[in-house]
């Protein structure tokens, strides 16, 4: 395909970046998600939500998201990996404010840390840590990210179980 008809249709490499961020969300089912998420009641179902989706949309993009490592120096996959990680900190604030409005985070933890310890929580790296470096699978890393984020965010009140035991790479 011609790049002037890719211009044409996305307008610029940013309008590209984002149907591309889009369709790897479309991808991996992001309504859903988003409305599965939005509907649990329990604080912890929405971080629990969160997680799964998490590991949907990194399963779903693997192929992508390994591509994009072998050319981790090139400005377009800088400017596509910085518009992901600030949609993904605009999601988890939304999510954070949400929990801090029901009084749920822990004592003494401020929105803004609990959205740094989240997005540092659901970055890519770990998930590919986690699944190709230790080989995990994402059902695994989906249920250890729960317990993550319910034990760093959520006030003690609102942690239903222990964590699951720990996994060795």
């Amino acid at each position: 395909m011609a790049p002037q008809t890719i211009y044409a249709t996305f307008g610029t490499k940013g309008g590209i970046l984002q149907a591309l961020l889009a369709q790897m969300e479309d991808d991996a089912g992001a309504p859903a998600w988003r409305d599965r998420i939005a509907a649990a009641d329990d604080p912890a179902a929405k971080l629990e939500g969160f997680a799964h989706w998490s590991a949907a949309m990194f399963s779903t993009s693997k192929a992508a998201i390994t591509a994009a490592q072998g050319a981790a120096d090139d400005p377009a996959i800088v400017e596509l990996r910085t518009l992901a990680d600030r949609h993904r900190r605009q999601a988890l604030a939304t999510l954070v404010d949400g929990l801090a409005d029901r009084g749920a985070l822990a004592a003494g933890l401020s929105r803004q840390r609990a959205v740094d310890r989240a997005w540092m929580l659901t970055g890519v790296e770990i998930y590919l840590a986690a699944t190709d470096g230790c080989g995990w699978p994402d059902a695994d890393y989906a249920s250890w990210l729960t317990s993550l984020l319910i034990h760093q965010l959520l006030a003690s009140d609102h942690i239903l179980e222990e964590p699951p035991a720990d996994r060795t790479c």
